[in-house]
């Protein structure tokens, strides 16, 4: 199986291709102002050159759904259609902020409690809670945009946060509280992207397998959801 993923909800690029069969795992991780259109793109490319295979080999493709930046998740959904044209090939979605919460959970498994956010510009974040019960993941809120006044009233002693914009509810202010704040790097981490469809059932339902031509990204500051779902 070879499963290139890749993550365009925020202003960080970021790319991962993992090859079963020869064990290896290729990454890229670039930031800066229009780097989706700049290098989402000639990533792909590549990774899959590093790879030393083709377009065609690539098993599984899997792109965060939203929330996050519009033009962001524009250009990942609109590349991925592009290449994925008149293939059967899989494509899987999966929602940002879990997404997010996942690579948390990975990085502190003696956490339970998990603030994902996104920046949302302005004073506030896109944020979603989730919470790890009896080995089941659970999604304790809505992928909500959120004053960072009222995102402060929900975390407690403990808890892991992270993702884009934290710094802005006060880095000092998160180290007083004993809060977890985990680095862009660790939470935005494309390889963990790539393995999200394997062997984990709690995760699961933060994913669906989609029909490329249909899709769209759910960007909830409109408040409407949309989900088109692969056709048997």
């Amino acid at each position: 199986m070879i499963r290139l993923a890749i993550d365009a909800s925020t202003p960080i690029c970021d790319i991962a291709l993992i090859h079963e069969e020869s064990n290896k795992e290729f990454v890229l991780w670039e930031e800066g102002k229009g780097i989706h259109s700049d290098r989402l793109f000639e990533g792909i490319e590549e990774l899959i050159k590093l790879a030393g295979i083709s377009v065609q080999d690539v098993d599984e493709w899997i792109t965060t759904g939203g929330p996050g930046s519009y033009t962001g998740l524009r250009i990942a959904v609109s590349a991925l259609k592009g290449i994925l044209f008149f293939s059967k090939k899989n494509m899987l979605s999966v929602q940002t902020l879990a997404f997010f919460a996942r690579s948390m959970a990975e990085e502190k498994p003696e956490s339970i409690r998990f603030h994902a956010c996104i920046d949302a510009r302005r004073t506030h974040l896109y944020h979603q809670f989730f919470e790890i019960r009896e080995k089941t993941v659970i999604s304790s809120s809505k992928p909500e945009i959120l004053p960072l006044e009222e995102i402060k009233t929900l975390l407690q002693s403990g808890d892991c946060i992270g993702g884009t914009g934290i710094e802005r509810l006060s880095l000092d202010w998160l180290e007083m509280k004993e809060i977890f704040v985990l680095e862009s790097k660790k939470v935005i981490n494309p390889l963990i992207l790539a393995k999200f469809s394997q062997n984990n059932v709690s995760w699961k339902s933060f994913m669906q397998t989609v029909e490329p031509e249909l899709f769209e990204p759910d960007y909830y500051s409109s408040g409407i959801v949309q989900v088109h779902t692969k056709k048997n």
